[in-house]
């Protein structure tokens, strides 16, 4: 089985943190984008589930926040409860920015450059 190939949840939360505190923000689908840099052989489905379990686990005990933005830019709100709802089972918005019409901004916990309504 290919999944074996990917790393584990916690060394990709832990990327994804440490990115996160070296750059102001990071669109959802850039962590599936990472893992297909390292990782090409290994089908797209198991890195959404991977770049899925990390994202919103991470969301769930406020490491991270998400953000609901407008591609390539735009204002930025607070993602909705239907929306965090929709990344539990909708695969477009984690690797397909032209395909979906939720555009997620994963912003790391202490972050305070961009607020709601702040343009990126």
């Amino acid at each position: 089985m290919n999944s074996a190939r990917l790393p584990a949840d916690d060394v990709v939360a832990g990327r994804l943190l440490d990115d996160l505190s070296s750059a102001d923000d990071q669109w959802l689908w850039e962590v599936v984008w990472h893992m297909n840099t390292h990782f090409p052989d290994v089908p797209g489905s198991e890195k959404i589930a991977l770049a899925r379990r990390v994202v919103l686990a991470l969301s769930g005990r406020g490491e991270i926040t998400l953000w609901r933005g407008e591609w390539p830019i735009g204002a930025l709100t607070p993602l909705g409860s239907h929306d965090a709802h929709r990344l539990g089972f909708e695969n477009p918005p984690w690797f397909d920015p032209e395909g979906s019409d939720l555009h997620v901004v994963i912003r790391g916990s202490g972050s305070t450059s961009i607020h709601e309504g702040t343009v990126i």
